[in-house]
């Protein structure tokens, strides 16, 4: 019968750990395997806990093993909600292999042991990493990368959650926003840019400034007047520069 398997370098953080689905259990020993079930379902509710268990951990590898490892326990039991999160197992409806009497849920837990060794050739790893998308991206630091990867995404969501980013604490997205406005011509994104002014990082305030000189009018002159007197030498310079840019569209 199968073992599903999560596998990844680092282990489960707690909230991972919450929200594995019923029947998969974390595995703390120093291995690539973080969570697996030894479940012995129908075909249709393997694959459904499959997914859920991918959708637990996203970025954990997916691998499936034919056979249960010697020695470890199998649980069988009726298929329940897998989207629900894992909070112990039912005492009435487990019979474990290998023993008459069974054993308890606490003591399924303590006695799980990891699959030692599985052979290349018999674990079967059958998820791909999933495609990185913008955020991924923007959580490198690969901005550029970012920059390609939104313009393809800019629902109607997409633009809200980025207008919230403008005002992160988090340097790194509100400059991403300034240079995706400037990218795309983001000009009903200007008001927001002109509070950027105020941001406490000086590289925001920088490139809030130079998008402005990008997407603006002449009417926003006197708010980029403000950032002459700026502490950061490199914004009083991307304000001089916005303003040249602003008195020629008069």
């Amino acid at each position: 019968m199968p073992t599903l398997m999560l596998m990844r370098m680092k282990p489960l953080t707690e909230e991972e750990r919450k929200r594995l689905p019923f029947g998969c259990r974390p595995v703390d020993d120093k291995n690539t395997v973080v969570a697996r079930a030894d479940v012995e379902l129908a075909l249709s509710e393997t694959f459904k806990l499959a997914v859920a268990m991918g959708r637990a951990v996203p970025d954990a590898s997916f691998a499936y093993h034919e056979k249960t490892a010697p020695g470890a326990e199998v649980l069988r039991m009726p298929a329940p909600n897998w989207s629900a999160p894992f909070a112990g197992l039912p005492e009435q409806s487990q019979e474990v292999e290998g023993s008459e009497e069974g054993s308890s849920a606490s003591e399924y837990i303590e006695d799980a042991e990891i699959i030692e060794d599985l052979p290349d050739e018999k674990a079967q790893v059958i998820s791909e990493e999933p495609p990185k998308t913008w955020k991924d991206f923007l959580a490198e630091g690969d901005i550029d990368a970012a920059l390609s990867a939104v313009e393809s995404q800019l629902d109607a969501q997409t633009r809200i959650d980025l207008r919230n980013m403008l005002s992160s604490e988090d340097p790194q997205q509100a400059i991403f926003v300034c240079k995706l406005a400037r990218k795309i011509e983001w000009k009903s994104l200007v008001l927001p840019l002109r509070n950027a002014f105020r941001h406490p990082n000086f590289e925001v305030r920088k490139e809030a400034c130079l998008a402005v000189g990008e997407l603006a009018g002449p009417s926003m002159s006197p708010f980029v007047h403000l950032l002459l007197s700026d502490p950061s030498t490199e914004v009083q310079q991307a304000a001089r520069v916005t303003l040249k840019k602003l008195e020629r569209t008069r």
